[in-house]
């Protein structure tokens, strides 16, 4: 489900008692949220995703396009790309690998300048270095293949008068589980500004913390799921 910045940004008016935005205006409120945005990223990357093609570089180490924040999975070979996914001409699957020592160990030199393929068999990926990734075999320039990536969220932008709340009706790039958490941190974020209100301080820090929770606890949650599909406890 989809939700609107005024959602938002009415929720959290309603909490501080600020419904006419005298104390904190709009155009403040708005660029709290999109700092959520970002911060949310921070924390998940993955917390927003999309099913994209990749076009690979020549040799065994690809970077990852700085429109993406984290490479998901890699799903298969791309021979012929199309802009609707049904109708993309699909290779052969592509198979992650933990680490490459095994690689290494088997096909010395592989990441040289050998024998290159278009095709790919094997995805390094490493959170450690999350703009970069390494395939297997070493691709020779015109491989691409079908991957789920994290991705930017872009900021939300006003349609109209700033002062009005019909000029938020920007839908937040983000699933509907994630509005409290939003709701939470431009709260959070208000209060930790106004030192003039009386336990501001201890305020604003509780609500950030909900809003890192509600968006920490979605990864407890998925790596259990993830546990579960593959027959093991949760």
């Amino acid at each position: 489900m989809t939700f609107l910045a005024s959602q938002v940004l009415q929720d959290a008016s309603v909490a501080l008692i600020d419904e006419d935005h005298a104390r904190w205006s709009l155009p403040e409120k708005l660029g709290y949220l999109n700092e959520a945005l970002r911060e949310a990223v921070v924390l998940k990357p993955n917390i927003s995703t999309a099913v994209v093609v990749l076009t690979l570089q020549a040799g065994a180490v690809q970077q990852l396009p700085s429109a993406y924040t984290v490479l998901v999975e890699a799903l298969s070979n791309i021979v012929t790309n199309h802009e609707s996914e049904a109708e993309r001409v699909r290779g052969g699957a592509v198979r992650p690998l933990p680490k490459p020592q095994i690689l290494d160990q088997m096909f010395p030199g592989w990441r040289g300048n050998g024998a290159r393929s278009q095709q790919v068999q094997h995805v390094i990926y490493d959170l450690t270095t999350p703009h970069h990734f390494i395939v297997f075999p070493a691709n020779n320039g015109s491989g691409m293949i079908e991957s789920v990536v994290g991705q930017r969220l872009a900021p939300v932008e006003t349609d109209g008068d700033p002062n009005s709340i019909a000029s938020y009706g920007a839908v937040v790039p983000l699933d509907d589980l994630y509005r409290l958490a939003l709701t939470n941190f431009v709260i959070g974020k208000c209060y930790a500004k106004d030192a003039g209100i009386q336990g501001s301080a201890e305020r604003a820090q509780a609500y950030i913390a909900d809003f890192q929770n509600g968006v920490l606890g979605r990864i407890t949650s998925e790596k259990n799921i993830a546990k579960a599909a593959q027959g093991r406890p949760a």
